[in-house]
């Protein structure tokens, strides 16, 4: 798949994953929507060693969030709050923010 066809596919996926997994966040006090997941995942502790716990991704379109979201900030989903540990999609290519929480 060339570049061109590659970055086409991915604008397009964007509504589709929303239908799929629709859902919000609320972060800095404003409340995005697009697709949301939240799964248990091993975890790494900052001893090294490992629990299980819930990971919330979430997937939004850079054209509702222009600036890359804060790694360690803070964030609100169905009630809970959680704590950026990764966010995607950095790349100018990217169309997306991918945005990985953990409680």
């Amino acid at each position: 798949m060339n570049p061109a066809a590659l970055s086409d596919f991915r604008r397009q996926a964007l509504p589709v994953r929303e239908a799929l997994r629709p859902g919000s966040i609320t972060l800095g006090g404003i409340s995005y929507d697009g697709a949301l997941s939240i799964r248990s995942e091993p975890i790494t502790n900052e001893d090294g060693g490992q629990r299980m716990g819930d990971v919330l991704t979430f997937r939004l379109p850079k054209s509702r969030l222009a600036t890359q979201p804060a790694e360690r900030a803070t964030l609100t989903s169905q009630g809970k709050t959680w704590i950026i540990n990764t966010v995607g999609g950095k790349e100018l290519w990217a169309a997306e923010w991918i945005i990985k929480a953990i409680q």
